[in-house]
């Protein structure tokens, strides 16, 4: 093999692994945006439209949601008793704190593999600039077919108070 076709070779995998992490950067990148703007419109219905589908659900909880219509895992597992404690937190947080949810800007997210586990989520760390300022919102996801959908917010409790 001659060194043209091994740097041509060696060209065409870098170009192609980049765009792999580029892909992969901009689809957890487009989860974080949808989720501060759901924060930011201060509706509980637009988290829960960032969650998996019962199509999702019936794939990783077979024998928990065999006899459950599709309301009924949206209701125990989108727009649970959690979440609405969690969506209260932050609405309780920013208001406490004075914070326009409108003016949080999305600045990186960071993704970890928490699991080997395919059907377990990943942690997600989304950080945020209000004001000059920088905060981080912790969440756990799961990705499905090239889409990232919420788990949970595993931080909601006084969580404009850390902003520094």
């Amino acid at each position: 093999m001659n060194s043209t076709y091994k740097i041509i070779l060696l060209s065409v995998f870098i170009l192609f692994s980049s765009s792999q992490f580029v892909n992969a950067q901009n689809l957890k990148d487009n989860f974080s945006v949808k989720f501060i703007k759901a924060i930011a419109a201060e509706n509980i219905d637009e988290i829960v439209n960032l969650k998996p589908s019962p199509e999702f659900w019936r794939l990783i909880l077979e024998k928990e949601t065999k006899d459950m219509t599709d309301d009924e895992i949206i209701l125990k597992a989108n727009k649970n008793e959690k979440l609405i404690l969690d969506f209260n937190n932050i609405m309780y947080s920013a208001k406490k704190e004075k914070i326009n949810l409108k003016e949080i800007r999305f600045k990186s997210s960071k993704i970890v593999k928490i699991w080997e586990d395919e059907k377990m989520p990943f942690s997600l760390a989304i950080k945020y600039i209000y004001k000059k300022k920088e905060g981080e919102f912790a969440l756990s996801v799961y990705k499905y077919k090239d889409t990232y959908y919420l788990s949970e917010i595993m931080i909601s409790f006084d969580v404009f108070s850390k902003i520094k």
